[in-house]
């Protein structure tokens, strides 16, 4: 614990830029965990998830997916190359103006307590209704969630937290938070 609480920060930028729109890209992205003469986690990563699209992470476990995911929200920093945002360095954002375009979901899945609307509102809370049922309807699971506000067995309630979690993200992607 002392360990983590002595992190020093990642220094911000002086001049923060903002991205015109949210396509997310790895540009010859190296990354060890520990810096400079570790052992290498990613080398050499380049891809482009584009806005309004679905892009999966597949691979075996320890192959980097979630590595991959953190670097987006700049848990970490990369050793090498950049990853960007609508075109620009996330290092070049600020930590706050970062925080409200990117939206994570962790691995450990837990139930939630709100309602599917309030779920999927995470992603943008100024979506309209017709935009929540769009997302749903995006993700695949408005008719599962219409069956499933009948039911409310333990597993029907897991599946149904799966998808909108999928639902939040899609959210994101269709409908960005824009701030002035």
């Amino acid at each position: 614990m002392d360990r983590i609480i002595g992190v020093e920060p990642l220094a911000e930028t002086v001049s923060p830029k903002t991205a015109s729109e949210y396509s997310v890209s790895f540009e010859d992205v190296t990354f060890t965990y520990n810096g400079e003469g570790e052992s290498v986690a990613l080398s050499g990563v380049n891809f482009t998830a584009r806005q309004g699209e679905i892009t999966a992470l597949a691979g075996p476990s320890g192959s980097g997916k979630s590595t991959l995911a953190h670097l987006i929200p700049r848990f970490y920093d990369v050793a090498g190359g950049a990853v960007k945002i609508g075109g620009v360095d996330i290092r070049g954002m600020s930590t706050e103006y970062l925080m409200s375009i990117v939206s994570f979901v962790f691995q450990d899945v837990f139930l939630f307590k709100q309602s599917v609307s309030d779920i999927i509102l995470i992603g943008n809370p100024n979506a309209s209704r017709e935009d929540v049922i769009r997302v749903a309807t995006a993700a695949q699971c408005h008719e599962f969630i219409l069956r499933a506000c009948f039911k409310r067995s333990q597993a029907d309630r897991r599946r149904l937290n799966m998808r909108l979690i999928t639902a939040s993200l899609i959210t994101v992607s269709l409908f960005p938070v824009r701030r002035s």
